[in-house]
């Protein structure tokens, strides 16, 4: 059988045997002979022509099996046979040339058009090998042989058309029965055998001996000759048509007509109609339509079982648990991922009610969502929004995400579904969880700490702009009150020396002259210093007015004009404040006059009833684009640094925007309103 199964492709389309299938080639014709000269033994209507003929199923199977290099062993056989029953050497030729190419046009047919030698393994493949190599090609044979009898003598014409459809019949019956034992028995078997299957097969074949026996081999009364009792092993050969694999099936079938031909050639069974050849005729006609029904049926069942395992290979494949139950709610499958989860083999789940499945707290509420579904079957998770938790055999609950899928069978809807494990995903959840509350927690504690060093950081700049406001302040009333005092006192030593120093000389007096003045030049600079420092002004008179001092004083000093833009209806602001946009003023109108090259600038105050807004804008070069972009404010120098500070510890915000005809600095600051906030922002 291996051999059979193994063959080279090759040897099967070689026309030509090699030495090698020499003992092959004689099996072969031996078995052909032997076959047909049994078969010629039932022959009545002419020595050549009989109801029973074998060798066709030998000559198709021996093609299918072995190829086109078979055909001079069909040849030898037929030869034989003709020759040593009746007939010449060249009606012997004729006839087995016909035999031969019955043999090669039905492996061709069946090749073509019914799968070959796998023909009887899907349902319509045996009907197209019934019509296409059992009724089809069996009229080469017939139609050559025949006529070959007739041209050579040996049959006259007016025979022609009854020993033409006794050969044709006897072949069909051989293609039909005999093709399919021999097939089936070289190719594996499918059979999956154990003890109980092997007792069912004793059964099988003990209950087909017995019914051969009572229906073909016993003798029938004359009342009840006319009766169709043959008809009765048709419920017996679906026993193995559905129980068992072709070769049972194709061997019971084999055994039945075995029994019936030699109970109807000594005169026993259903089959004595007429003369014996019509009996043998009908008996062969039934035993083929009878092989054809059984095996049609062995293919059906088997088509079933082959989707039903390929059904089971895709589901077991799959990574996820997949349960099918029907309508009922009953388990008809499981995959070995389920057997696993669950801990349950398939034997135990399979029939059960899927509620074994379901932990005992959700049981008696699930047959209502089942209904449901079954109500409405479509594709979709199941328990959408809810957590979902199932239990193994051992009673451990764990949760699960569960998509159901309804598929429509022939036994009606099932529903199946795809269970996964989310242990391992909660787990995972539950892990980030705790390492986000925790990674939370500590952004918490990093944030609060640089909250916390920010307010320092603010509260030691505040502290530090006070501290120079306050050292300024102290130098500044040094400067006036000491200093300026001390360089007043000289002075007026001066001009006292200069106008009682009539004894000097000219240029003695000159000296002291010249540094009267020197003396009054530098108590005014100490004292416009001391101003600069800290301006008196801006607690006396406000902000409008100090401002007013410094710019008429930085034009002076500095020749640029600069336009100063203060409303008449300026709202004043706390002392802070007003520091802080004096010294914003101060510094920008400095950094104009040193980097702007501008001739011009303005100072603009503008208030509303929620800011103050100071803009000090020049026309010069500006700041470079990429200083701004790449730095902003950081890169503008310490003075602006400075003024930043100061404008944020009020809660305000500074802006510099600069392009090709000019820089506009811009302050925003609150506007405070109440007690509080004024005292807040003072002590910010």
């Amino acid at each position: 059988m291996r051999e059979i199964q193994q063959a080279n492709p090759s040897r099967q389309a070689a026309f030509l045997p090699s030495l090698r299938d020499v003992p092959l080639l004689l099996i072969l014709a031996a078995a052909y002979y032997y076959s047909g000269k049994l078969g010629l033994r039932f022959a009545s209507i002419h020595p050549s022509a009989t109801a029973v003929w074998a060798p066709t199923g030998i000559a198709i199977a021996s093609f299918l099996l072995f190829g086109k290099r078979v055909w001079p062993a069909i040849f030898l056989g037929a030869f034989l046979v003709n020759l040593t029953t009746f007939g010449t050497v060249l009606s012997s030729l004729g006839i087995a040339a016909g035999n031969m190419l019955e043999g090669w046009a039905g492996a061709y047919l069946a090749n073509a058009f019914a799968n070959g030698r796998k023909a009887f393994e899907r349902t319509e493949d045996v009907f197209r090998f019934a019509f296409f190599s059992g009724l089809l090609s069996t009229t080469v044979s017939a139609t050559i042989g025949v006529t070959t009898l007739a041209l050579a003598g040996l049959a006259p014409w007016n025979r022609y058309l009854p020993i033409w459809s006794t050969w044709w019949l006897g072949d069909i019956s051989g293609a039909l029965i005999v093709t399919p034992l021999l097939l089936s028995w070289a190719a594996p078997s499918r059979m999956r055998w154990n003890w109980s299957r092997a007792v069912e097969a004793v059964l099988l074949i003990a209950c087909i001996l017995a019914i051969g026996q009572l229906r073909f081999a016993a003798p029938i009364s004359e009342s009840l000759s006319h009766m169709p009792f043959g008809f009765l092993v048709l419920p017996l050969l679906l026993w193995p048509a559905i129980r068992f694999t072709q070769r049972e099936v194709a061997t019971s079938v084999f055994i039945l007509s075995t029994m019936a031909t030699w109970g109807a050639v000594q005169g026993l069974g259903p089959f004595q109609l007429g003369t014996r050849n019509e009996g043998l005729l009908l008996l062969q006609l039934f035993m083929a339509s009878i092989s054809i029904t059984a095996l049609a049926t062995n293919a059906a069942f088997s088509e079933r079982g082959k989707a039903a395992e390929r059904f089971q290979t895709v589901i077991d494949s799959a990574p996820s648990a997949m349960v099918m139950v029907n309508e009922r709610g009953k388990i008809v499958l499981v995959n070995s991922a389920a057997q696993e989860l669950f801990g349950y083999r398939g034997e135990e789940l399979i029939g059960q009610a899927i509620e074994m499945l379901v932990p005992g707290r959700f049981r008696d509420a699930h047959p209502e969502y089942r209904a449901g579904f079954v109500s409405d079957p479509r594709a979709r998770p199941m328990g959408a929004g809810r957590d979902l938790y199932a239990v193994r055999k051992d009673g451990s609950e764990f949760p699960v995400e569960i998509g159901l899928n309804p598929v429509e069978t022939e036994e009606g809807l099932r529903v199946l579904g795809a269970v996964v494990d989310l242990s391992e995903r909660k787990r995972t959840e539950e892990a980030l969880r705790h390492a986000k509350d925790d990674l939370e927690a500590q952004v918490a504690q990093r944030t609060e700490a640089l909250r916390a060093s920010r307010q320092s950081l603010r509260q030691l700049s505040a502290r530090i702009l006070h501290l120079q406001d306050d050292e300024r302040r102290r130098i500044a009333r040094e400067l006036h009150d000491s200093t300026g005092q001390k360089l007043a006192a000289m002075n007026m030593n001066l001009t006292l020396a200069a106008r009682e120093g009539a004894g000097l000389s000219e240029r003695a007096r000159q000296a002291l002259t010249d540094s009267s003045a020197l003396a009054q030049q530098v108590v005014g600079e100490i004292r416009t210093l001391s101003y600069l420092l800290h301006p008196p002004l801006l607690e006396e008179l406000g902000l409008g007015a100090t401002l007013r001092w410094y710019v008429e004083g930085f034009g002076q000093r500095s020749g640029i004009r600069v336009r100063l833009e203060v409303p008449e209806d300026w709202p004043g602001a706390p002392h802070e404040v007003s520091l802080t946009l004096f010294r914003v003023v101060q510094e920008s109108l400095t950094n104009i006059h040193r980097h702007s090259q501008s001739a011009t600038a303005q100072v603009r105050l503008s208030a509303d009833d929620k800011e103050l807004l100071l803009e000090v804008e020049d026309q010069g070069c500006g700041i470079p684009r990429e200083v701004l972009e790449s730095e902003g404010v950081q890169s503008l120098g310490v003075g602006i640094r400075g003024m930043r500070e100061r404008v944020s510890q009020l809660n305000g915000s500074l802006e510099v925007d600069s392009k090709a005809g000019g820089t506009t600095v811009r302050v925003r600051l609150p506007l405070p309103t109440t007690a509080p906030q004024r005292e807040q922002a003072q002590s910010a």
